[in-house]
Formats: C-alpha cells, structure tokens, sequence
C-alpha cells in the first residue's frame, strides 16, 4: 500500500496506493525520509477523509495545473503563465518551522499567507546570474554576509529542490564576474502575485461543485499585491545601435535592426523557440516569428509604376493584442529583407543561416550587448522602444504610431510623448512672447 525507498543520488522515493480509498498509485521523491513520510501520512489522511465523507481541502498546486490546463491556454499570455507557474514553484525556508515551505503544497486557503512569505524570501536578492543554463542568486548567508546560492529550476517529475550555497572557489569567482541582473522588481514580484490572485478568484467562483468545494469564499483580495513598475523606457542612439550590430553575430545583426526598423515584439520578429517540457503542464508553444508568407513585396508595372505597395502582417492568433498587425513596407526594411530573400532557407525571415531559430539567443544577447558597451538592463523590448522614440522625433502622429506599433490603446503609444516636445514651446514662451508685444 504504502512504501519509501532510498534511490542512488541519496534522495528518498514515496509511493502511496490504496484502491479501497479510491487512490492510484502514486509516486514523490523527497529529500530526506522524514519528508517522504509526512507525505504518505497526508495522502492516507486525505482519502480517509474523502472516505467518511469529509470536505477535501484543495492544494494550490492542484490549482495551478487546472488553471495552467484549462484556462490559461486560452490567453495571448500563456507563455507568460507558464514560466511564472515554474518560478512560483521555488521552496522558501520559514525561519519560524525551521522547514522549507513549497507554494504548490499549501491548503488554497492559507495561500495568501504563505504566498507573502515567499515575496519576503525573493527582497533579500542582491544579484541574480545565469551560467551554464542554472541560475544563482546572491543573498545574504548565515551570518549576514552575501553569498552565493544555486536555485534549482523545478521539473515535473520530482519534488522542487531547495536552493545550496555555491562552494566551489571557481564557480564563486565566475559568478562574481558575470554581469547578470540586479534585485526582483517590485513589478516583476507584482505579476506572480497577480497570477496567484486570479487562480484563486477563478476557483472560488467556478470550479466549487456539490460536494467539492475548491474556496468557499474569495481571499484573493488579502494578496498585498507589490508596488506597479516605475515607468522607464529605453532606447539605442544611432552611434550605439551601430556599435550593437558590430558587436552582434552575423545575422543575428539582421534580427537586431529589423527589431528596431520595425518596432514589433520579439515574438512576432525572431519569435520564441520551445524550450521543452514544463513542470506542470504541456509545452512552452513555439512562435515562429516574421516569416516569408507575412512579407508582401511591392508589385511595379512594366514601366515601373507601383501596382501593390509591400507590407507586413501578422494575423491576430499570433499578437498580444489579439488583433491582426499590419505596416507598410519602408524603404530601409524592403532593403533589409531583400537581402534576407537571398539568404532564405525555409520560411523564417531571421535564423541562424541554416534556417534554424536563434536557440542561444539570451546568449547572443547578453555577448553582443557586452561587446558593444550598452547597459546590460537594455532589453530586446527596447528596441521597439527604440523605434518608438525615432518615430516621435520624426512627428509621426500618436495614432499612426499606435497602429504601427500594434498598441491596444492610444494611452500605450503615449508613453512615448515625451521625446516630442515641439508642440509646448510655443507654451513655454508664451508669456515673454506677451510681454515683448
């Protein structure tokens, strides 16, 4: 019925089955012995409760797989969910019990709580770093002083590992010298808080039936959620960007000015490549970005007349606004892509020659942005950002940005407005104007 066995890495596998009670076999693997049994001692207690006819108390980790299985997949921002859902997953130790505390296998209705327990575990973070495809965070150690930690990226098959301290001198010395990112933003923090909100608010208003109550009341609301983003948008001066396409591998040079020729987000450019299975559900999708069946040459007559001006598009299965997205073709990206149309192979506009997508791109991202001097917080986002801002200073009206943009609402592109600041001068002078007259 019930079994614990020591593997080979020295962690400890639970199995649990009990056909009386309407359990399949199931499997966990834990850290130590005495985890694994707390685990088969709740399993048995819940179908013995289930058994007698007693309320079953909902985990949220069987929250956020229904939600991931049924109702993100319907949003533009699944991806977005996705990589959320595996990050919440990260274990906190709780000073207080002295044990690791996992979000996923916390009753629904003590979410709230320990969710602000897991906010409070991310603040410390003083760095964060990625190397060889693992990330560390540098927080404050036993003693108070900054250390090291590698933080295990959660899989589906295993019970979510807590984070280590670095040791190795060289791992240490590597990490202190690689650029990496800063502390959690507040906004960054605020976003997994939102997904948690929502996940509750769906499964106290629909997912509670006759005899399986999921929440009987809405606690969405005692999630404090983190202080919004400060508002901060960045772009590439040409003397940069230039020095940014030098830097860049060749053809990931292309992909760079095409993001700031055309100011799309990355997906709909270069895309997203897959990056295998998650820890909850399904795979990551994989966006195709700008392929050849979405760029529409300009058509000339015999006499060189314009019969079909060129454009892109995209149809609206593939933007975050759910809308199709469409631009006339410039002068400057007709070229580009014209030089790409002889570089072609297969139907992706920008890959790596061989018609591959750009599977090391945060790789070539980060070398290339070293090389050319530029802040490392510039993101690839910023390069629509960088488009944005040139179409300002060129006087393009806020409505056609908008639309060139793909932006839902006109109070989007306005973040922009700043950069223009031609039609409040005559504003600023009007008063000495006044007064000369």
């Amino acid at each position: 019925m019930s079994s614990i066995r020591k593997l080979k890495n020295a962690r400890v596998q639970a199995s649990y089955e009990n056909k009386f009670r309407g359990v399949q076999r199931t499997k966990r693997t834990f850290d130590t012995r005495k985890e694994a049994q707390e685990w088969l001692a709740a399993v048995h207690g819940d179908a013995t409760a289930r058994l007698l006819g007693h309320q079953r108390r909902h985990l949220f980790g069987e929250a956020l797989a229904r939600y991931l299985r049924e109702e993100s997949p319907k949003k533009k921002t699944h991806d977005e969910d996705l990589e959320r859902a595996r990050l919440l997953r990260w274990p906190i130790w709780d000073p207080d019990t002295r044990r690791w505390l996992r979000l996923e296998e916390t009753p629904l209705e003590e979410t709230p709580g320990v969710l602000a327990r897991w906010i409070a575990d991310l603040k410390p973070v003083a760095r964060r770093s990625y190397l060889h495809k693992r990330q560390f965070h540098k927080r404050p150690g036993a003693g108070g002083a900054l250390v090291w930690y590698e933080q295990p990226a959660p899989t589906a098959d295993a019970r979510p590992e807590p984070r280590r301290e670095v040791t190795d001198p060289a791992l240490i010395a590597a990490l202190d010298r690689a650029p990496g990112r800063g502390p959690f933003d507040s906004g960054t923090l605020r976003k997994r808080q939102q997904l948690v909100s929502r996940i509750l608010r769906i499964a106290w208003k629909h997912w509670s039936g006759p005899g399986d109550v999921w929440l009987a009341q809405d606690i969405a609301g005692k999630i404090n959620l983190e202080a919004k983003s400060a508002s901060c948008t960045r772009f590439l001066t040409y003397d940069q960007l230039l020095a940014l396409l030098i830097a860049a591998p060749v053809h990931f040079d292309d992909a760079i000015l095409a993001a700031a020729w055309i100011g799309w987000r990355r997906a709909n450019v270069v895309g997203r490549a897959a990056r295998g299975k998650k820890d909850t559900v399904g795979y990551r999708r994989e966006l195709s970005g700008l392929e050849w069946s979405n760029v529409v040459f300009p058509v000339t007559d015999e006499r060189g007349r314009l019969v079909q001006p060129g454009y892109l598009w995209k149809d609206r299965d593939e933007t975050k606004s759910g809308k199709p997205l469409a631009q006339p073709l410039s002068d400057r990206v007709e070229q580009l892509l014209r030089l790409r149309w002889d570089l072609r192979n297969g139907n992706g506009v920008f890959h790596r020659g061989d018609g591959r997508p750009f599977l090391e791109f945060r790789h070539m991202w980060m070398t290339a942005k070293r090389r050319a001097g530029i802040d490392p917080a510039f993101r690839w986002h910023d390069l629509r950002h960088t488009f944005g801002s040139e179409m300002v200073r060129a006087n393009v009206p806020a409505r056609q940005l908008q639309e060139l943009m793909g932006h839902a609402s006109l109070a989007t592109t306005q973040v922009y407005t700043h950069l223009h600041l031609d039609h409040l001068r005559d504003a600023v002078n009007a008063p000495g104007n006044k007064r000369m007259h």
